[in-house]
């Protein structure tokens, strides 16, 4: 989907209107003092989006100060919807001990990934081991996250994907203030991007 496109600006501008419009979310005054996480934490904020790698520190930093638990997102005009993306591991086509890393890869593949799931540090890339995670985070709804992987699509990558970052980090915050519209910081990003992309190698 290009930012361009109506479904894009329109969840720009949506974003925009929680804080701006409906007063439902922090504005980006709001956020120079404290990120998102701190206000969640101090109980200033009824709800935040984030991942399942955050509920341990969740739980440190907010003690016994106020109950909270895991929900599934929203469900918007397409439906409920999340993105995904994981860790790899990756083994140098220029090392020594090719046969020693690929058997470490492996087993961080599966054994690895059942230890980090019965720790509950994070929801793992071997499906097997998901049942160890949701008994290790029992305390919580974590099933949220279990189901949520049937409505996950992939982020898509690309080479200039920092650069991409960059310009988006640019023109959106006056949007999120209101200083400036939708289209025109996203006829902004477009314009400098489309070139870019087009270098950008094909499949």
């Amino acid at each position: 989907m290009r930012p361009s496109s109506p479904e894009a600006t329109d969840a720009i501008q949506w974003c925009a209107d929680l804080a701006n419009k409906y007063h439902l979310s922090p504005t980006v005054g709001d956020l120079s003092s404290q990120n998102a996480d701190q206000i969640f934490w101090a109980g200033r904020a009824a709800m935040i989006t984030n991942g399942d790698w955050v509920l341990h520190n969740y739980q440190a930093k907010i003690g016994s100060r106020f109950k909270w638990d895991v929900a599934p997102l929203p469900t918007g005009p397409k439906g409920r919807i999340s993105e995904t993306n994981s860790l790899a591991y990756g083994i140098w086509s220029g090392g020594k001990h090719q046969d020693d890393a690929w058997f470490f890869t492996k087993w961080l593949g599966k054994e690895g990934e059942i230890i980090l799931a019965k720790g509950g540090a994070v929801f793992p890339a071997y499906l097997p081991a998901v049942d160890d995670f949701v008994k290790a985070l029992s305390a919580f709804n974590i099933s949220a996250f279990a189901t949520e992987r049937d409505h996950a699509h992939p982020v898509p990558e690309t080479p200039f994907v920092s650069q991409m970052n960059d310009e988006r980090n640019k023109e959106l915050p006056p949007v999120w203030e209101g200083k400036t519209s939708v289209g025109d910081a996203i006829h902004t990003i477009v314009s400098v991007l489309d070139p870019v992309l087009a270098d950008t190698p094909q499949p």
